[in-house]
């Protein structure tokens, strides 16, 4: 009777890890899905922006500071929706290598993963840190080079968003706000 009971206990443990393996692998589907729509989105701004020539006006102050502004805005929210979905990954993993793998012989590759990320320092996290501030760097380049004589609000207006931006970048490469860690215990 005991023994089907640990069966039982088992095969459930090996259900849920299949399900939250399943969760973390549908969620870093999402984060590249979001990174490859903020690219694309991020060009066509960044060729609106380049298409339309300088008139030394102010209505093209306007429309560069309109496209800028959209652009730093998808990646803020680009890079806001990549941390939530990045914590939430983690805290699968930490889940899985504290409840899971030391209850089912055998399963280590949360504790495996956890090491060798410890080895090597780096992750895919960091990877998309490093992309977002490069995209961060090209929409505020474009927007500068464009456009030299934008107005002190336009600048400032811009300057606060890539600033932001980077700030998101940065959360996403060193793990800095709340929520990066998980106490199961």
């Amino acid at each position: 009777m005991e023994e089907q009971e640990k069966a039982r206990q088992h095969e459930a443990l090996l259900k849920e890890y299949d399900s939250l393996r399943k969760e973390i692998a549908a969620r870093q589907s999402i984060r590249f899905t979001i990174l490859g729509f903020t690219v694309a989105s991020i060009g066509t701004i960044l060729g609106l922006t380049t298409q339309s020539p300088s008139q030394g006006g102010t209505s093209f102050d306007y429309f560069t500071l309109a496209l800028v502004c959209f652009a730093l805005g998808l990646l803020i929210t680009a890079q806001v929706l990549t941390i939530h979905l990045t914590q939430w990954i983690r805290s699968i993993a930490d889940y899985i290598r504290t409840f899971i793998e030391p209850e089912v012989a055998g399963l280590e590759w949360e504790t495996r993963l956890k090491h060798g990320k410890k080895c090597h320092r780096w992750g895919t996290s960091k990877s998309l840190a490093c992309y977002y501030a490069f995209l961060t760097l090209a929409v505020s380049a474009v927007a500068y080079v464009t456009n030299p004589h934008l107005s002190q609000t336009t600048f400032a207006i811009t300057l606060s968003l890539f600033s932001i931006s980077l700030v998101c970048s940065a959360d996403l490469f060193f793990h800095i706000s709340r929520g990066w860690k998980t106490d199961w215990t």
